[in-house]
């Protein structure tokens, strides 16, 4: 189980820790010790599920640069990157001698409907001529 699961779990079970010691007629300090002690529980997970989402990010955003490094020293036509838009990896051919772009992967229309999807736009799948 990976780490942000294992937060996610420890979360929801801080939740429901919570529910129960209110559920329960107890004395009141304790009440609050525990429910404040749940809560710096919940702050901590979340925190480290932060943190690991940006360290993943940072691997990724590294494999993709050491990919541009390598493509780089073994031929010029590739090259990786990451839409920041839609978070889509985007291989781009390009032709060797002058730059331009040959083909795309995946296309200009597909990072046009992640962007939609992302911000919870309309997608239009017909097109129409107007």
């Amino acid at each position: 189980m990976n780490e942000i699961s294992t937060n996610t779990l420890a979360i929801r079970h801080t939740a429901e820790k919570s529910a129960e010691a209110k559920a329960k007629p107890v004395d009141g300090g304790n009440v609050q010790k525990e429910q404040a002690q749940q809560v710096v529980a919940a702050e901590r997970a979340a925190a480290e599920d932060k943190k690991a989402e940006q360290l993943s990010q940072a691997r990724l955003d590294q494999a993709v640069s050491h990919m541009n490094d390598f493509i780089q020293g073994e031929q010029r036509d590739l090259r990786f990157q990451i839409d920041e838009s839609s978070g889509e990896t985007v291989i781009s051919v390009l032709e060797r001698g002058t730059g331009d772009l040959i083909r795309q992967i995946p296309n200009e229309d597909f990072l046009k409907l992640a962007r939609q999807a992302k911000n919870h736009e309309p997608i239009n799948l017909i097109a129409t001529n107007s």
